[in-house]
């Protein structure tokens, strides 16, 4: 059995992603995208499955991207507005979703790219929105994570996500939305985790 896991070539330190052996020690044989060299190493460096990092999620260039929506059919604010900005044909399609309570805990999956290498999973986590108030369903995250979880399984990408169902959505990220995303993250062990602090 193997793997799909991010990994850094031993010559260029290019990281990317490659099939690796379920070995004991684990093998890596692929060739670099980069400088084409092949790897044979027994020995690489492999991300955690769930990391915490600086970045804003608008430059990530290939993965899954993950984020909270309302079942309204709005993306006015935060993260949802940035997305919607960056690339419009993710919110035509959200546009083209039905409205109302039976969106909850789905999740549409948008390729952005033309390599099936980018995809845009539109989570509905919530019914309604605004500024004050906890409008996130804990089981609505979990429920559409698992959905977006799937295609980045299917398709061998990682996964980036904000603090979803924190911030606009009300909830609060270290005792409610945290212990979510790693319980699905456990449930997928292929798929590597990433969620983006870029506004903090």
């Amino acid at each position: 059995m193997a793997l799909c896991q991010q990994v850094y070539c031993s010559k260029c330190g290019e990281e990317y992603l490659a099939v690796v052996s379920l070995d004991v020690p684990p093998v890596v044989e692929s060739i670099c995208p980069k400088c084409k060299r092949l790897q044979e190493d027994q020995k690489r460096v492999v991300k955690v499955l769930m990391e915490y990092i600086k970045k804003d999620i608008t430059t990530v260039t290939m993965g899954v991207i993950a984020h909270g929506c309302n079942c309204q059919g709005v993306m006015g604010s935060g993260v949802a507005k940035a997305i919607r900005d960056k690339w419009p044909g993710a919110y035509e399609a959200y546009k083209r979703m039905p409205i109302g309570r039976t969106m909850l805990g789905t999740a549409q999956v948008v390729n952005v790219d033309d390599q099936d290498q980018l995809f845009i999973a539109n989570c509905f986590t919530q019914i309604f929105y605004g500024k004050n108030g906890r409008f996130a369903d804990p089981t609505a995250i979990e429920r559409s994570l698992n959905h977006a979880y799937e295609w980045a399984d299917l398709y061998c990408l990682p996964i980036y996500m904000p603090k979803i169902g924190a911030g606009l959505g009300g909830l609060d990220w270290e005792t409610e939305v945290a212990p979510i995303v790693e319980r699905v993250n456990n449930q997928w062990p292929r798929v590597e985790t990433f969620v983006c602090l870029w506004n903090e």
